[in-house]
């Protein structure tokens, strides 16, 4: 399908037949001046699975001194992010942190950020927030780290919150620390060690997916059920295999799907995360290759970790993932980035050459790396993770221009001249 700048397009039958069976549409924004782009907004792909993950050009989003471990809750139209680490140079101790935002897209939208929620009290750090909001209210599991004669000795504690601002305690406080209980021996010995939970509720109690050592040894992942109705007693029902020597399901954070399923993201080697499924919580199917890469070119860091999902259990969508990103090899003075799902998109120069190379640069919008070229004659929109191409089109556009991507109704709800409005392409 031909789409030209003049308005005075004639439309025939034949394209409005064409027209009826597309799902998206096009639309020319104008020209923004960016001479290395072509912009797409609206290409927000929230279709859970596998999916092409964008890095995000404002990165990072939550910037401190030492900031990372997030968790995202979805409340109506409001995103709250939990986060933890070093607010400022010189602070001594990691502390929990809460920000509220309706777009995931940059700081400027944020309210309170860097409130802080749980401090370090007797602990010389807390960190690692997983968080739960259920009809009894908010729970809160999270690493306490504190130095035991001379070992440093990870344990994880919980807070509880009827409104998810204010905590209790809201400092650390060795009553909170969680039972762990092995009946199994699964551990292989006795725990010294557990940090880095996630939670999830279920019909039929909790269960927290961690890490753990026995014996200040090797560090290995597990997954952990509820003895009780609160997530304060557990007992260790599972020991995930190692993989290529490293942790197999390290520093999760896990989702249950309303139809009973479970998400999750992961990471691998401080350089690649990953998204796995479950049907049952236990056993996990990593994707074949990592969604995210540290050696991503548009990210330029060196390292990643403490992954979150950007996940809405209300209406079941995956918006992206976020991530601590740091380039020290010491792993401190992280930011917390983002990681957008979106279209895959991709434009082509008259001589051939397809442009593939793209980032988003908000939740919604991405830009297509152009190198230097200045003419394009095609765009292409295809499903990240089926590869299906959604809409192939001619565009006669050059470097700068921004189009908007959105979704046709339904053919059957659509007049024949609404039809034929739909089918030009507005360049204003």
């Amino acid at each position: 399908m031909k789409f030209v700048k003049s308005l005075s397009l004639v439309l025939t039958i034949l394209l409005c037949q064409q027209l009826a069976s597309a799902e998206l549409q096009l639309d020319y924004q104008g020209n923004n001046g960016k001479t290395d782009r072509i912009t797409i907004q609206g290409v927000s792909f929230t279709e859970v699975g596998f999916a092409y993950q964008k890095t995000l050009e404002k990165n990072p989003i939550i910037n401190g001194f030492n900031l990372y471990a997030t968790e995202a809750i979805r409340e109506d139209d409001t995103w709250t992010i939990f986060y933890g680490g070093w607010l400022r140079s010189g602070q001594p101790s990691d502390n929990i942190y809460r920000g509220t935002t309706k777009t995931l897209d940059v700081t400027e939208g944020w309210s309170s950020l860097n409130r802080t929620v749980v401090s370090e009290g007797s602990y010389l750090h807390i960190n690692d927030p997983s968080v739960s909001k259920t009809d009894d209210g908010w729970y809160a599991l999270y690493t306490a780290a504190k130095f035991v004669g001379s070992e440093f000795r990870d344990w994880i504690n919980y807070s509880t919150s009827t409104d998810g601002i204010t905590w209790l305690p809201n400092s650390g406080t060795a009553s909170n620390e969680v039972s762990m209980a092995d009946p199994g021996n699964l551990a292989g010995g006795t725990i010294t060690d557990i940090a880095r939970p996630s939670i999830v509720k279920t019909d039929t109690g909790w269960r927290m997916w961690f890490d753990a050592s026995t014996n200040n040894g090797a560090v290995h992942s597990y997954l952990a059920e509820s003895v009780g109705d609160d997530p304060t007693s557990w007992q260790i029902i599972h020991r995930y295999d190692d993989i290529n020597g490293f942790p197999g399901f390290y520093e999760p954070d896990v989702a249950l799907r309303p139809d009973g399923t479970y998400l999750a993201v992961v990471q691998h080697s401080f350089g690649m995360l990953y998204l796995a499924t479950s049907t049952d919580g236990i056993e996990f199917t990593l994707s074949d290759s990592p969604v995210f890469l540290a050696s991503d070119p548009n990210l330029d860091v060196l390292y990643i970790s403490n992954p979150g999902l950007l996940y809405d259990e209300q209406t079941d969508q995956l918006f992206g993932v976020a991530f601590g990103m740091t380039d020290s090899p010491n792993l401190t003075g992280h930011d917390v980035g983002f990681a957008y799902n979106q279209y895959k998109v991709e434009v082509r120069s008259p001589d051939g050459t397809w442009h593939t190379q793209a980032a988003a640069v908000g939740l919604n919008e991405l830009m297509i790396q152009t190198y230097g070229y200045t003419a394009f004659d095609t765009l292409r929109v295809s499903n990240p993770i089926t590869g299906e191409v959604l809409l192939e089109t001619a565009i006669d556009a050059t470097a700068g221009d921004v189009f908007q991507l959105t979704t046709v109704p339904e053919p059957a709800t659509l007049s024949f001249m609404g039809i034929a409005m739909l089918a030009v392409y507005r360049r204003k």
